[in-house]
């Protein structure tokens, strides 16, 4: 069985203040491989962020 983000219940959930917040700007993307690299660097540095909240999600 493939456990998914929402078979979990979260039981105790974390606050996240908002001063560590970033503002989002418009962009536009394209098929290039400028857009390939940004994409793929924000995802590994989102999943590096809470590599340790996946991972306890994970191993529940």
């Amino acid at each position: 069985m493939i456990k998914r983000l929402n078979d979990f219940e979260v039981a105790d959930p974390k606050d996240r203040p908002s001063s560590k917040t970033v503002s989002v700007l418009p962009m536009q993307f394209g098929d290039g491989e400028a857009t390939k690299r940004i994409v793929l660097q924000s995802a590994k540095r989102v999943i590096e962020k809470h590599k340790d909240e996946l991972l306890a999600l994970a191993y529940k």
